[in-house]
């Protein structure tokens, strides 16, 4: 009788050994799957964001490149704002220089029909 109960005692130890084991692999294998798939989303999450800083970075030039040529452009027309402006300068001069002209013509013009007369 003492050697069936230690017979049957030896046999639940196997068994709860073989669970231990069993319980013990399964822990391993669920070890193994978390770091995995931590790797995985890690690897996920920085392909994001290095495909996210690529698309800032694009949009930043972008955005450079239109700032670019904003300044540009407005050098352009301030240049051509200036040019206008002596263009103008110049005309306005001439015109008052020819109407001083004129206006003197004139005063002779009406001096000498005064002496005429």
């Amino acid at each position: 009788m003492l050697q069936a109960q230690i017979f049957a005692t030896k046999l639940e130890n196997d068994e709860k050994d073989k669970s231990v084991l069993m319980l013990r692999r399964a822990l391993d294998e669920q070890r193994e799957l978390t770091l995995r798939l931590t790797n995985e989303q890690e690897k996920d999450a920085q392909q994001r964001l290095a495909n996210q800083k690529t698309e800032y970075e694009t949009t930043i030039q972008r955005h450079l490149g239109f700032i670019d040529q904003l300044i540009s452009d407005k050098k352009d027309l301030s240049s051509k704002v200036e040019n206008l402006m002596t263009q103008l300068k110049n005309t306005e001069k001439k015109l008052g220089d020819k109407i001083k002209l004129l206006e003197d013509n004139q005063k002779v013009e009406t001096k000498k029909q005064k002496r005429s007369d």
